[in-house]
């Protein structure tokens, strides 16, 4: 095959050097416009959305660790409480029974964790760009362009590629 080839690229380069009927001008015309095909093929990128639509589930404890103060929404009895008052006159150390009234405000301190068993929905588009020239597809593309490299020198020697460079060096 490789003779097959040779064969051809000689072929083609005398059917140049001669120019009979044009058919030299008509090989360089392919073979670069094969070769700078794939130049483009290899710069190409593959662009489009992907829609995700998916639920998330979660399981997860949520600690809470704060001070608040609550007001009370009715009056709250305490029996057996034990009370102590000092003051100038009196003082009371004993157990009794205590009455907050409605709307006291409290402050506590709240210590504990929150189970959360439920699912997320997601809904968004991913943009997606993947560079040919970054995937399984470059080795075979630049194995094209080099297939094809040797015999576009021999019809063009002073090609230049589509990024401006030499292709013939």
């Amino acid at each position: 095959m490789a003779v097959n080839i040779v064969l051809l690229a000689v072929l083609i380069g005398a059917m140049h050097s001669l120019d009979i009927s044009g058919l030299g001008q008509m090989g360089t015309g392919l073979v670069g416009g094969l070769y700078s095909n794939f130049e483009k093929m290899d710069a190409a990128h593959i662009k489009t959305t992907i829609p995700v639509q998916s639920n998330i589930p979660l399981s997860m404890s949520i600690p809470v660790q704060t001070t608040t103060n609550i007001s009370l929404a009715s009056a709250v009895e305490i029996p057996n409480a034990h009370v102590k008052i000092s003051t100038g006159t009196f003082n009371i150390d004993s157990n009794a029974d205590v009455t907050l009234p409605a709307g006291a405000v409290l402050n506590v301190a709240l210590n504990f964790n929150v189970p959360v068993q439920s699912s997320v929905p997601v809904s968004l588009t991913v943009p997606v760009d993947i560079a040919l020239n970054q995937t399984d597809l470059h080795p075979a593309i630049t194995g094209l362009e080099s297939t094809i490299k040797p015999l576009y020198c021999i019809l063009d020697p002073g090609a230049i590629s589509i990024s401006n460079v030499p292709v013939c060096r």
